[in-house]
């Protein structure tokens, strides 16, 4: 009996470190095979998003960043059903909201920037209209593009420059250049046409 119950002890030693070692290797794979999926998940949104991001530049500004934020979450919610895992899958929807939040404020600036650039050029085509009409139109025309282009001091309306500077696009600085080229410009113009 003593005999029989030492081998039986060493084949269940044996048994049990096989269980053991085979509990590691199966947790080392888990822990691989969550991380490989979660940080797989991340580098595939951020290539997604950074493609997103270039189309959203081709986009007209009034809709680029409404473009963006559904585009990303379409690829966002795309790359989530790739997951075996649900706890990589968990993880990975929480750091990949942490990615688009850093990116969309990158994305926000630029469509700012180009949302304030198209406003300036609109104002900057009226203020070309303008000084077309303050040299080649009727007296009505002239004193109309006029007041709008300096103002009225004495009632204290701005001008255009002034609301132009109001709006952030000028300094005091550049204002006053602008006005003053302008009034050059309608000078020079209104010399022209009347010889």
């Amino acid at each position: 009996p003593g005999a029989l119950s030492a081998g039986s002890q060493a084949m269940a030693s044996f048994g049990d470190q096989a269980m053991k070692t085979s509990l590691q290797f199966y947790e080392i794979e888990r822990k691989n095979d969550y991380e490989a999926q979660k940080q797989g998940g991340i580098v595939e949104y951020a290539k997604e998003l950074e493609s997103i991001k270039e189309q959203t530049r081709q986009k007209p500004s009034n809709v680029a960043d409404t473009y963006f934020d559904t585009e990303a979450e379409k690829a966002r919610l795309r790359i989530s059903k790739n997951f075996t895992n649900d706890v990589a899958k968990r993880d990975y929807l929480n750091e990949s909201e942490k990615d688009f939040i850093n990116k969309r404020v990158s994305v926000r600036a630029e469509v700012s920037n180009r949302r304030i650039n198209d406003q300036a050029s609109t104002h900057l085509s009226r203020v070309a209209q303008l000084q077309n009409d303050a040299v080649y139109g009727n007296a009505a025309e002239k004193h109309a593009a006029l007041n709008e282009l300096f103002g009225d001091k004495p009632n204290k309306i701005p001008g255009m420059f002034d609301k132009l500077k109001n709006l952030g696009y000028y300094s005091s600085t550049q204002s006053i250049t602008a006005t003053n080229k302008m009034m050059a410009a309608i000078t020079e113009g209104n010399i022209i046409t009347t010889f």
